[in-house]
């Protein structure tokens, strides 16, 4: 699926979504993650991006990858709350799905954080990145122990944008 191929980030440099995606895909492979997962990583933003559906994604990658990418995809309404509560609610809802789901959606809030620090998108201020990094703080916290060195990786990232943002530890 190359729905992802024309869009980009909203960053000051419009960084290529597919390097997002590619880099979650990475960090999943990185850590031994199975074919089904590497492949779900890849399609994770995909159902709330584009016009793909889970039926589509199951069709084409199976029944595996097809609940993979459903639990990394927010159910409908989340998109239009406050991002603090959107945050809140994916941490409630991750803590109840598979391990293998947790494993992605740590290399998701790994990688997005780390985007955040490095390149934030043009019009976050931030206050605005300080709540998206403790929001995904609160998500791998749901995700914690499955993949250890992530967990640290992460943990470094929040400590930084803490300092950097001007966030109480």
């Amino acid at each position: 699926m190359v729905e992802h191929g024309g869009m980009h980030l909203y960053d000051a440099a419009r960084t290529p979504m597919m390097e997002h995606v590619g880099e979650v895909a990475a960090l999943v492979e990185a850590q031994g993650g199975s074919s089904e997962m590497i492949a779900a990583a890849w399609l994770h933003d995909v159902v709330e991006d584009t016009d793909v559906t889970l039926e589509q994604v199951g069709e084409r990658f199976g029944p595996v990858v097809r609940d993979l990418v459903e639990g990394l995809t927010d159910p409908e309404g989340f998109a239009g709350l406050p991002l603090a509560e959107r945050k809140r609610l994916q941490a409630e809802r991750i803590r109840g799905l598979n391990d293998d789901v947790k494993r992605i959606k740590l290399c998701d809030q790994l990688s997005n954080v780390e985007r955040v620090l490095a390149r934030p998108p043009y019009d976050w201020s931030a206050e605005k990145r300080l709540t998206y990094v403790m929001g995904a703080r609160q998500i791998v916290l749901e995700c914690r122990g499955l993949w250890p060195e992530l967990d640290e990786r992460f943990e470094a990232a929040y400590a930084t944008a803490l300092e950097e943002l001007g966030g109480a530890p």
